[in-house]
C-alpha cells in the first residue's frame, strides 16, 4: 500500500498509526487584523523603552551596584522578548498578507479530530479545545488546527475542508472554516 493510499480516510486499508501525534504544533498564521498590529506595535514600543532605559543606566555618572546590574539584566532580557515578540507579530502578519495576495486553495479531508481539556490553574478556569489534523500541499504536508467550539461539531473526521497554503512555502497556510 502506498504511503497516499495509507494516509487516505475513503481508502479500504487507511492505517490510522500514520497520521502524525496530536501533540504536533498548531497553526501559525492568522487572518490580518488590527490586535495583531497593535499588539506588534506594543511589543515593539515596550522593548525600545526597556533597553533606552539601560542605556541611560549607563550613561549615568557613578558606578553601578550589584541590585543596579540585577535590574538592567531583567530590563534587557525583557526588552530583548519584547523586541522578539514583535518580530514575531510581524512576521506572521506579512505571512498572512502573502497567502491573502497568493495562497493556493485546496480541498482537504480531516484525518482525525479531538478534544482536549486543559487545566489553566484549577477547576475555575478549566477549558475545551478542540483540533484536527489534516494533509494538504497535495498530501506532502500536515497541519493541526485549533478550532472553535461552535465549529467542532461540522469538522468532524472524514469531513473535507478548505486550506490555503503559499507553493513555494508550504508551511505557511490557514484553514479557511473555523477562524
Amino acid at each position: 500500500m502506498s504511503e497516499q493510499e495509507m494516509l487516505d480516510p475513503q481508502a479500504e486499508e487507511f492505517d490510522e498509526s500514520a497520521i502524525p501525534a496530536r501533540n504536533a504544533p498548531d497553526h501559525l498564521p492568522t487572518k490580518p487584523g488590527w490586535k495583531v498590529i497593535l499588539s506588534g506595535i506594543f511589543f515593539a514600543a515596550f522593548g525600545v523603552l526597556l533597553l533606552a532605559v539601560v542605556i541611560a543606566a549607563f550613561v549615568q555618572p557613578g558606578t553601578i551596584t550589584f541590585i543596579g546590574w540585577f535590574i538592567i539584566l531583567i530590563f534587557v532580557l525583557g526588552g530583548g522578548a519584547a523586541l522578539y515578540s514583535a518580530y514575531d507579530e510581524f512576521r506572521h502578519l506579512k505571512d498572512a498578507l502573502a497567502l491573502d495576495k497568493g495562497g493556493t486553495l485546496e480541498s482537504v479531508v480531516i484525518l482525525d479530530d479531538w478534544k482536549d481539556q486543559y487545566d489553566d490553574g484549577g477547576i475555575a478556569t478549566r477549558r475545551d479545545h478542540f483540533h484536527v489534523i489534516y494533509r494538504y500541499a497535495d498530501g506532502k504536508e500536515y497541519a493541526k488546527h485549533a478550532i472553535k467550539k461552535s465549529d467542532a461539531p461540522a469538522l468532524k473526521k472524514n469531513t473535507r475542508i478548505q486550506v490555503q497554503y503559499l507553493p513555494e512555502k508550504p508551511k505557511v497556510y490557514r484553514l479557511l472554516m473555523g477562524e
